[in-house]
């Protein structure tokens, strides 16, 4: 009696470890497929940014988290059944998941030397679950043939390792390009759209680079679309690779939900009456130091310049934003 009790509580005990780790990698997939920041990070440099954004943190192009889901929930569904199938699913998943937390520490560890906490977790928690899993089902008759479990279990590792080894991460910017918008410049340094459609003043938008540069390139900006973020850094390193002068960038602020126009709005009336605080602002935002919501962001505003001048610069400058946010929205669909 006692030591069916104990059984209960130590398979209670690896399906709720085992479900920690499926949330983890429910919030790790969510966090990379929306390009939001995960929390506790420290930006670029850190564990996470160098693990996560790595290709070492993709399969076929997705978030390697996602490979996790269907395989602990596999796992734990399997386990609240004792057929003879169920134990083989059981201990082949098992022997997934044990191989895959090896792979990945070794990944971590000798190839890429940083680690990401929220990875280790999960794999922790992944293989504490499964161990404690298969101690309550010791008693449990074993398949007559374990050599089935290696042989479903270890050619799915070699292809995850296969498929990473070839692998790379992917140019997520591309989704941010304006493709063939035709932008060709005037003599009054205003910039021309889809053959005179949208005619751009560079001094009415934020410029990576000098407004009246000799050369400008239009890129659409949401500061919700981790593409654009990234793309954002990208364009950064190549306009301050030519002379001063020489190169700028017009980020027009699409807006894809109401969160985002938020964003934009504030942004937008930030850069109209404190430009250097907007640019404090993108600097945080982009190195994933700030979470993307608007109140976080607000409250990182009035921070540095006060929470009267923020409501100021929106009271002044948010009709103007919308304005902006609009053309941008117009251009987009062009």
């Amino acid at each position: 009696m006692n030591m069916g009790s104990n059984n209960k509580t130590v398979r209670i005990a690896g399906l709720f470890f085992l479900g920690i780790a499926l949330g983890i990698s429910l919030y790790l997939a969510w966090n990379s497929l929306g390009g939001s920041s995960v929390a506790g990070c420290a930006g670029e440099g850190s564990g996470c940014h160098n693990v996560l954004s790595s290709k070492w943190g993709y399969v076929l192009g997705l978030p390697v988290s996602l490979t996790g889901l269907p395989v602990y929930g596999a796992l734990l569904f399997f386990s609240l059944f004792s057929s003879r199938h169920s134990r083989l699913l059981r201990g082949t998943f098992s022997i997934l998941i044990g191989g895959a937390a090896l792979w990945f520490a070794a990944v971590q560890l000798l190839i890429l030397k940083s680690f990401c906490p929220w990875c280790c977790a999960t794999h922790g928690f992944a293989v504490a679950g499964t161990v404690l899993l298969a101690f309550s089902s010791r008693r449990e008759s074993t398949p007559r043939r374990p050599l089935l479990l290696t042989s479903f279990a270890l050619p799915a590792l070699g292809g995850l390792i296969f498929l990473q080894i070839l692998g790379s991460a992917p140019d997520q910017s591309k989704q941010a390009s304006l493709g063939d918008a035709g932008a060709l410049k005037d003599e009054n340094n205003f910039i021309s759209l889809h053959g005179g459609e949208f005619l751009l003043n560079p001094e009415d938008f934020p410029v990576i680079g000098s407004p009246r540069a000799r050369h400008t390139v239009v890129a659409l900006g949401d500061y919700t679309c981790g593409f654009c973020r990234k793309l954002h850094g990208q364009l950064q390193q190549i306009v301050s690779s030519y002379p001063e002068g020489e190169l700028a960038v017009i980020e027009l602020p699409v807006a894809r939900d109401a969160k985002a126009a938020e964003i934009q709005r504030l942004m937008l009336s930030l850069w109209k009456s404190h430009p250097e605080t907007k640019k404090t602002l993108d600097t945080r935002i982009h190195e994933r130091r700030l979470s993307i919501e608007p109140d976080t962001i607000r409250t990182a505003a009035e921070e540095l310049v006060g929470a009267e001048a923020v409501r100021t610069a929106l009271a002044d400058h948010a009709v103007w934003a919308e304005q902006q946010i609009e053309v941008a929205s117009q251009v987009l669909k062009a």
